[in-house]
């Protein structure tokens, strides 16, 4: 069997234990500093390694900016600011649509997602799930201003027996057969390395957004809670789902702090981000981005 070097790179980074980030040599830039662009798992789209999440501003030039710099993914969600974040974007890519590659999400109920278990909220029936996620999905591509959602996600989910939740799966079925969506795939903030695990053994899910940095956790900038994880068996996760062609997106790159990724380096970060980006596993990290200082330090450090 021939074995690519990424494949090749990807198999030496799940034995590298726990030293990995270390030892593993940088994803080169482009040429002439051209953002250089991965597959996004088997979804058939081609995404920049550093992607931009929208999810904190509402400014349609910031958008429009990172576009014209040779950013091609964007990442935002229903629930972002009620709405308005997808409606602002729908705005700014008026013209540019074709360029970019939308990841967009939706909330299951809590019964389903997990996230409220502790509480012991009642689950919903099917059809007024299977109602909720077409209502959802049809308002995204509403304020999108497009008739197709290139990556829809589910959004904060925590528990396993989601990923194989029969409505759910017949409901990303039906849509990408209406093509109201191209892939389907999951987000996880906690159980994010089980939940990995789970997807490579159903083979259904595409994409997956996870946590990702160099320290192993994260505080939520807004919410404040803490998380944590086995960093080591989260990259043998992350192998074995680049092997079976998921594509893989890291978020809460930069909520750990900032890195310096080569020595001499001042830590940055945008060089937590680009230490994120240099492995091949992934295909994009998606730092969200609220300003233009944050957008050119980015992609100062991309282009490097």
């Amino acid at each position: 069997m021939k074995i690519s070097r990424k494949n090749f790179l990807c198999s030496l980074l799940g034995l590298a234990g726990s030293g990995f980030c270390l030892r593993y040599p940088a994803w080169p830039a482009g040429k002439s500093g051209v953002l250089i662009r991965k597959d996004l798992g088997k979804t058939g789209l081609r995404v920049t390694a550093l992607g931009l999440g929208a999810t904190r501003t509402l400014e349609p030039a910031l958008i429009r900016a990172a576009v014209d710099q040779g950013i091609n993914f964007i990442d935002t969600g229903r629930s972002y600011m009620r709405g308005k974040n997808e409606e602002m974007l729908g705005r700014a890519l008026r013209g540019k649509r074709r360029q970019v590659v939308i990841q967009s999400r939706f909330h299951l109920p809590d019964a389903i997602s997990g996230a409220g278990a502790a509480r012991q909220v009642a689950a919903p029936s099917s059809a007024a799930m299977r109602a909720d996620m077409e209502r959802d999905l049809n308002e995204s591509l509403k304020a999108l201003q497009t008739d197709c959602v290139d990556v829809m996600l589910l959004h904060g989910i925590e528990a396993e027996t989601a990923l194989d939740n029969e409505t759910v799966l017949d409901f990303f079925i039906k849509a990408k057969s209406a093509g109201k969506i191209r892939a389907c795939g999951f987000s996880a903030h906690r159980n994010h390395v089980a939940l990995l695990e789970k997807a490579v053994r159903s083979g259904f899910f595409e994409v997956a957004l996870l946590p990702f940095n160099p320290f192993g956790r994260f505080r939520h900038s807004i919410g404040g809670w803490p998380a944590a994880w086995d960093q080591q068996r989260l990259v043998k996760a992350m192998v074995q789902a680049h092997a079976a062609g998921i594509g893989i997106v890291a978020m809460k790159t930069c909520s750990a702090g900032p890195y310096a990724r080569r020595a001499g380096d001042a830590p940055s970060l945008a060089g937590a981000v680009r230490w994120v980006t240099d492995h091949p596993c992934i295909a994009s990290a998606v730092p969200a981005m609220a300003n233009f200082t944050q957008l050119d330090e980015h992609l100062a450090m991309h282009r490097a």
